[in-house]
């Protein structure tokens, strides 16, 4: 069950170097549920926990991965009610193809 069903978890995701555009997958490992969302023109993402169909519960672990031109990879737990943030570092390569993106 959701920590607060209805309401919003925010992660504000921000990524360097180019990489507007991209596709983001975010896997909550505690559910195996993916999501796919796209970065804005900025390289960021807001992403709201309760897209993913079971929602979200406190302590889940959400793994985020960009693949493509540029990529990286970051996990993040969810902890309380607050929007939790992560600047992510890109390289060039391909994270993802390793991650099984």
């Amino acid at each position: 069950m959701p920590a607060n069903p209805g309401l919003p978890k925010i992660l504000n995701l921000t990524f360097t170097s180019g990489t507007q555009g991209q596709i983001v997958k975010l896997v909550n490992r505690t559910t195996d549920e993916i999501v796919f969302d796209t970065l804005n023109a900025s390289g960021k993402l807001l992403f709201d926990c309760n897209s993913f169909t079971s929602g979200y519960t406190d302590g889940d672990v959400i793994d985020i991965v960009l693949s493509g031109e540029r990529s990286a990879a970051t996990t993040i737990t969810l902890s309380g009610e607050a929007a939790q943030s992560s600047t992510i570092t890109t390289t060039a390569g391909a994270v993802g193809a390793r991650r099984g993106f």
